[in-house]
């Protein structure tokens, strides 16, 4: 007996519930084996691409009380 007529024979056993539950795993056990063989996209650059950009020096200071308190 294939490993297929064994699922099919024990699936056929469960409640429609427990028989979504086995379609939803199978479902995420695709989509992981085929994120894993993917190949990885190539990085598009975004809408800020190329355009000079400046981070103040005083970035990640505290903002003052009057910022919180209008």
């Amino acid at each position: 007996m294939s490993i297929i007529e064994q699922i099919e024979q024990i699936v056929s056993t469960l409640s429609a519930d427990r028989q979504q539950e086995v379609l939803d795993f199978a479902e995420f056990l695709r989509t992981r084996e085929g994120s894993a063989h993917e190949p990885a996209r190539p990085r598009v650059a975004g809408p800020f691409a190329g355009m000079p950009y400046y981070m103040a020096d005083d970035f990640d200071e505290p903002l003052p009380d009057s910022f919180w308190m209008g």
